[in-house]
């Protein structure tokens, strides 16, 4: 099951990471084209337009959250802990 979880979490870092690259190509793009009527560009920096460290943190507590409410397997981790005496 950890391994499945480590696979799981890996994908999605990984599109994450494909979701990075398209989005840097879309504000190279952009960049090139997207103007304010002043002139200046509308997004200034790239992390104005993608936030990279953001998009993995989401997925990594995304990940907590679903590990905690995966109740088929915690209310049986908890027994189990139970009966050794471990909690």
């Amino acid at each position: 099951m950890r391994e499945y979880e480590l696979l799981v979490k890996a994908a999605e870092l990984r599109d994450v990471d494909t979701d990075y690259r398209l989005h840097e190509q879309a504000f190279l793009n952009f960049v090139v084209q997207g103007r304010k009527k002043s002139g200046r560009p509308v997004y200034r920096r790239f992390k104005q337009f993608f936030n990279y460290a953001q998009e993995v943190k989401e997925v990594i507590e995304k990940r907590k959250k679903e590990k905690k409410t995966d109740s088929r397997f915690s209310r049986l981790s908890k027994h189990l802990k139970e009966k050794r005496g471990d909690g």
